[in-house]
This record gives C-alpha cells, sequence and structure tokens, in this order.
C-alpha cells in the first residue's frame, strides 16, 4: 500500500487599501445605494477592456513578495 502526503494549499483574500476598484476608475467606498458604483468595465460587460489599477499591481507584487517561501 502506498502512503500519501497531505498536500494542503490555502486561498487567501485580501482588501487592499487603495481609492479605487481593481479594475476600473470608480470610487472604492462603502455605503451608498446597491449598484451605485458599478460601471460598463467592472461589470465587464462585452467588449469592454479593464484595465489594472497600478496600485493593486504594486501592492500586490509586495505581498507576494513578503510572502515566506519554503526552501529545500
Amino acid at each position: 500500500m502506498t502512503e500519501f502526503v497531505p498536500n494542503i494549499g490555502l486561498e487567501v483574500h485580501v482588501q487592499l487599501n487603495t481609492m479605487t476598484k481593481a479594475l476600473g476608475a470608480e470610487l472604492q467606498q462603502f455605503g451608498g445605494d446597491a449598484n451605485s458604483r458599478d460601471y460598463e468595465i467592472s461589470m465587464a460587460l462585452s467588449g469592454t477592456l479593464p484595465r489594472p489599477n497600478q496600485t493593486h499591481v504594486h501592492h500586490a507584487v509586495k505581498m507576494g513578495l513578503a510572502w515566506p517561501t519554503k526552501k529545500n
């Protein structure tokens, strides 16, 4: 009988402290009417081309580089 080695993965979600949404220019604020800050790009309607928020990319790269890695 073969032995099994557990391989456990984690999926982590974070909210970055930026003023706008990740793939659009709309402001990221809490409160207000439901769906009042959704525009064509953030809803991914046909023909729209989202543009990544540069601050989100910068923060995500910094977070990835800070994450400890296992050394073999």
